[in-house]
């Protein structure tokens, strides 16, 4: 049973991962069900991570990473379906859904405005732009290019998982919490992507004037 379980859901990462990035963890199984809550720091900013998986390949894993932050404003960034991910409160899913619906309208009118100069460009070899693929409300220009490419490229899973669930995330800066959420991806290399985003969005944000 041991060895299977952790083929089926790796979790002897979880430790060392820890100790390498200066955090600390509680973790454990529940039946079959893995949790492992990592609580560390950038600077003087304190986060968490939460990441749930389980043996069952019905179920997706997913994690959750919170850090409270000082800053104003806000963005959000949905990678793959932007249907309500089922990391978070009720209040975060109810709170994702009008906020995915309210940036697809937003795309489709943008894209119906660039509807003519799309056309023109079919067929041209030029470098997508980086953040292309997601569906990004940034109003204010927080995420930079290199935020957004990090963004779309994503380290493999390591779980067995059901083939009927799709890779997806959530980032989101509101009231000073921002949010990284994720849906069927799993393990330490997942887990290290998160945290450089996270350290890089909270470098960008520090690093603008005022």
């Amino acid at each position: 049973m041991g060895p299977n379980r952790e083929q089926r859901l790796p979790t002897a990462w979880v430790e060392p991962f820890a100790r390498v990035h200066g955090a600390r963890v509680d973790s454990g199984w529940d039946v079959n069900s893995f949790r492992a809550a990592f609580r560390g720091s950038h600077g003087h900013l304190p986060w968490e991570l939460v990441v749930d998986g389980h043996l069952d390949t019905d179920y997706p894993a997913t994690s959750a990473l919170k850090c409270s932050t000082p800053y104003a404003g806000s963005f959000e960034v949905i990678g793959g379906p932007s249907r309500a991910m089922t990391s978070g409160t009720e209040a975060d899913l109810v709170f994702m859904a009008v906020s995915a619906a309210r940036s697809w309208w937003r795309r489709r009118g943008r894209d119906a405005g660039q509807g003519a100069a799309g056309d023109a460009g079919a067929g041209s070899s030029a470098t997508p732009t980086p953040g292309a693929s997601l569906n990004v409300t940034d109003s204010e220009g927080m995420l930079t290019p290199q935020i957004l490419a990090m963004l779309e490229d994503w380290p493999p899973s390591s779980h067995a998982r059901s083939a009927r669930h799709d890779d997806r995330f959530q980032l989101r800066l509101s009231y000073g919490g921002l949010i990284l959420m994720t849906e069927n991806l799993w393990g330490e290399a997942v887990a290290a992507h998160q945290l450089r985003v996270c350290y890089a969005i909270l470098d960008a944000l520090a690093s603008r004037p005022g």
